[in-house]
C-alpha cells in the first residue's frame, strides 16, 4: 500500500491575556486520507471495434446476424504491485434484447474460435434504431491461456486462470464460462481478477493483462427499421476494484 504522509494539527485558541493564562488544554487533531495505488486501465486498438458498413441485405429474416470475432486487450498497470478485479458495465443496458423472446439466439460464425452467447447474463446491447428497435447483442470471451499478471521485479505471479467474485472481493472461485457472465449475480455485480500462482486470490501485480474476444450479433429484419443508416452503439465501461 502507498505510504502516505499524516498530518499533525495542534489547535489552541486564545483571545488576550486573561484567557491564556486560564488555559489549561488543546486539541490535536489528527487528519490524512488512504488511497490505493493508482491504477491505469488501457484498451487497445484505441478502445474501439468498428465492423464498418454492413449491408441490411446481410440481415436474416428468422436468425440472429453473428458478426466476426474481434480481439481487444485490457491492461491494467499500477504504480506498485497491486491486487485488483475489473467489473464490465453495459452502459447500453437498455438496448439489450432478451435472448431467445427479443432477438433469436446467436449461431456461432462460421470463422468463430469462441462460443457464442446463450445468456442475458452474458450479453450487452448494441443500441436502438430510428423507432427503439433493439440492433442487436454483443458479449466478451476471456483468452484463459493468454492471461499474465506480472511483479515490479519482471516475475510472472499470476496463473492462466480466472477468478471470479460477486460478493465485493470476500471469497474467490475459478470460473472458465465462455462467454464471460459479466452480469452474473445482477448488474455491476461481478468481478473477475487474474488467479495468483500459489494461492485461489487475485495475483499481485504491477501488471495485469485480460486478453479478450469480443462477439456480436444483430437483430432480424423484421424487428428493425433500418430506413437510413443506423450505427451500432455499443459500449462497456471497464472499472478497477482494489482487493
Amino acid at each position: 500500500m502507498k505510504k502516505q504522509n499524516m498530518i499533525l494539527v495542534v489547535a489552541t485558541v486564545f483571545a488576550g491575556a486573561a484567557q491564556w493564562a486560564s488555559a489549561n488544554s488543546a486539541d490535536l487533531l489528527i487528519t490524512g486520507k488512504l488511497v490505493p495505488p493508482a491504477c491505469t486501465p488501457a484498451l487497445s486498438g484505441g478502445a474501439v471495434i468498428d465492423y464498418g458498413d454492413i449491408p441490411v441485405s446481410n440481415l436474416s429474416n428468422g436468425a440472429a446476424y453473428t458478426l466476426e470475432d474481434r480481439n481487444v486487450s485490457l491492461t491494467v498497470t499500477c504504480q506498485e504491485d497491486t491486487a485488483l478485479g475489473i467489473r464490465i458495465t453495459d452502459a447500453r443496458t437498455e438496448s439489450k434484447p432478451l435472448l431467445g423472446s427479443e432477438i433469436p439466439l446467436p449461431n456461432l460464425h462460421p470463422s468463430g474460435s469462441h462460443a457464442v452467447a446463450r445468456l442475458n447474463e452474458q450479453t450487452m446491447g448494441l443500441g436502438n434504431d430510428a423507432e427503439a428497435g433493439k440492433l442487436g447483442v454483443w458479449w466478451l470471451s476471456m483468452e484463459f491461456d493468454k492471461l499474465k499478471a506480472t511483479n515490479s521485479a519482471n516475475a510472472e505471479v499470476g496463473d492462466t486462470k480466472l477468478l471470479y467474485s460477486s460478493n465485493n472481493g470476500a471469497s474467490w472461485a475459478g470460473t472458465n464460462t465462455t462467454p464471460l457472465n459479466s452480469h452474473y449475480g445482477g448488474a455491476n455485480v461481478t468481478t473477475f481478477a487474474i488467479k495468483g500462482k500459489t494461492n485461489s486470490t487475485p495475483a499481485v501485480a504491477s501488471v495485469h493483462e485480460f486478453p479478450m474476444v469480443v462477439g456480436a450479433a444483430l437483430n432480424t429484419k423484421g424487428r428493425l427499421s433500418v430506413k437510413d443508416d443506423t450505427k451500432l452503439d455499443g459500449k462497456g465501461t471497464f472499472t478497477i476494484y482494489y482487493q
